[in-house]
Parts: structure tokens; sequence; C-alpha cells
């Protein structure tokens, strides 16, 4: 398997969410066990052996994502969720993002001091909600170690929201 049979399989869907917007869909990945596996396994593969406290998932493709990692990885999880859906007190983090704006939450307690932390997404485009999600971990005083995204929207210049923060993504477009 490699990684043109995930990049061949992601499919375009005009004017979603918004007209203007081709979104990457991600489904057909899901779908099929195999591309499944091989996402989880390039994610996996980056960390095997290295000391990692946490993997955070940013709401709500990387739960998918991020899930399977943290299993294989034998850590734990930590949800990075929109406004109202934590149970417990929280911080919070607005962002803009390539069609709107938004916010996202983490529990106080989701981190310990000098955790190492991988933050999981499904897609890195304009880098809004990944910066959000970086500020959050670091608020708590977690030490971000990589962001793992599938796929990375290049044009859109993600990556220079991220200064400092190792962005792994093995789709570009």
């Amino acid at each position: 398997m490699s990684i043109e049979l995930l990049k061949n399989a992601i499919r375009d869907v005009p004017d979603f969410p918004k007209p203007g917007i081709v979104f990457k869909d991600i489904t057909p990945v899901l779908h099929d066990p195999q591309l499944l596996r091989l996402s989880v396994d390039l994610f996996a593969e980056r960390h095997t052996g290295q000391h990692i406290d946490k993997i955070a998932v940013i709401d709500a493709r990387g739960f998918i994502f991020g899930s399977a990692l943290a299993y294989t990885l034998g850590v734990g999880l930590v949800p990075i969720r929109k406004p109202g859906k934590l149970p417990y007190k929280v911080i919070e983090e607005s962002y803009e993002l390539e069609y709107g704006t938004n916010t996202l939450a983490v529990h106080v307690d989701a981190f310990e001091e000098g955790d190492s932390v991988v933050i999981v997404d499904d897609l890195l485009a304009t880098g809004g909600t990944a910066q959000a999600a970086v500020a959050l971990v670091e608020r708590l005083g977690a030490n971000v170690r990589e962001l793992d995204v599938l796929v990375e929207l290049s044009f859109l210049n993600g990556r220079e929201k991220l200064e400092g923060v190792n962005v792994y993504s093995p789709i570009v477009f």
C-alpha cells in the first residue's frame, strides 16, 4: 500500500460546507480497512519508541485517527472539542478558519505539566484550528511534540501559523 492510494481515495466535494469551498472528504479512506490501517500506521511509525504522554485529538475527524493512534502507542487520549461538549471545567481558544470563526475547548486537567503531546487531526488548511489546539495544550503546561494530519492543503499556508511546531502530513495537495 502506498500513500498514493490514500491520496487517490480522498474525494473532492465542491461547495461544502459553503459555496466556493472544495471539501477534501476522507470518508472513502475510512470505508476501506486497508487504507484506514495504513493511515494509522503512518502516524504510529513516527512515534513508536518515543516518549509521548498523550494524543490530543481535534473534534471531530481527528478523533478517528488519534484514538487508534493512542491505542496503538498505549498512551492517553485528550479530546479537544467545540464549546459545550465537555462536561468538566474547560479553557477555550477562539480562532478563524477558511469559512468563518470557531472556538475549541479542553478540560483544565487534561495534561500534566511537561507532558509530551502529539496533536492529531484529519486535515490542515488555514491553520487556525491547529493553532488553537496548540495554544490550548501549551496553556496547560504541556509540550507539543508534533501535529499529525493525514491531509495538508499547502496552498492555504496553514503551516505558517504554526511556527515552531513540527507538522507531519503524508498527503499534500
